[in-house]
């Protein structure tokens, strides 16, 4: 879906190398094949991301609410529910990939020289959405997948490899394009590539492969341990329950899960 810029920016944006991977994606050759038809996605003019988000939770009801994903920063939704917090009802579930309970986070010193390193990117992006998110609108049933499951799911070459075992279906050879471009990021950051968001998309497709706790929340606003999601006792004021997941699928299930569901695209060229 292409729309505008959203003039929504964060506290602490990614660095900028990591940011310029969104234009390697958007010119993938994959996706500019003119055998695979696009002609099915939307083309919204003039209006921004956050906007977009806003009209599909206005157009949702309270009797059949959304499931929503979010691999990234929170503030798009924030931003939308600052407009209109009744509209937080209208979320059966929201899918966070984000935040780390009880292990270390993976804002680096190299990166963040100022931070304590216990906060996980896109909770560190925007704090003050995440906060926003995670301690208010007691409505609003967070499924946290943090650090503490996707540290246990790691992209390996051998799983970049069966991409092109299935070559022939284009969401195969999209993903494998696309997750190419970590190979390396090991001797970049000094740290191995996880399946953060993938795995978040996984839990969606597969609720039954997770199990939860409910766990009492403190966004750390700013400071040194700014985006930090820390783990307080459930009678802390100004918090509310988040389901953070517990255990995920293991690896393998995760490749199998993923590996599959690309090679089910009607697109098969």
């Amino acid at each position: 879906v292409s729309t505008q810029s959203p003039g929504l920016e964060g506290t602490n944006p990614f660095p900028h190398d990591w940011r310029l991977d969104s234009y390697k994606l958007a010119m993938a050759p994959v996706l500019r094949q003119p055998s695979v038809s696009v002609d099915h996605v939307p083309l919204i003019d003039g209006q921004t991301g956050q906007q977009l988000l806003l009209a599909a939770l206005e157009a949702a009801s309270d009797d059949a609410p959304i499931e929503m994903l979010m691999t990234g920063p929170l503030t798009n939704l924030a931003w939308a529910l600052r407009q209109n917090p009744a509209l937080a009802k209208r979320i059966a579930n929201l899918y966070w990939m984000g935040g780390a309970v009880d292990v270390e986070g993976n804002v680096q010193i190299e990166f963040e020289p100022d931070h304590d390193g216990s906060a996980e990117w896109n909770a560190y992006w925007d704090p003050q959405s995440a906060f926003e998110i995670l301690q208010l609108y007691p409505d609003l049933i967070v499924r946290m997948i943090s650090l503490d499951v996707t540290n246990t799911v790691p992209i390996t070459d051998e799983f970049l490899a069966d991409f092109g075992a299935q070559y022939e279906f284009v969401l195969s050879r999209a993903a494998g394009s696309f997750y190419s471009l970590v190979a390396g990021h090991i001797h970049r950051t000094k740290l191995p590539y996880f399946a953060w968001d993938v795995l978040t998309a996984v839990a969606l497709l597969e609720p039954d492969a997770f199990t939860y706790e409910p766990v009492h929340l403190r966004v750390h606003v700013d400071g040194a341990s700014a985006g930090r999601t820390e783990r307080v006792a459930a009678d802390t004021p100004n918090t509310k329950p988040v389901l953070v997941a517990k255990t995920a699928p293991s690896p393998a299930q995760f490749y199998a899960t993923v590996l599959k569901a690309v090679s089910l695209s009607l697109i098969h060229i």
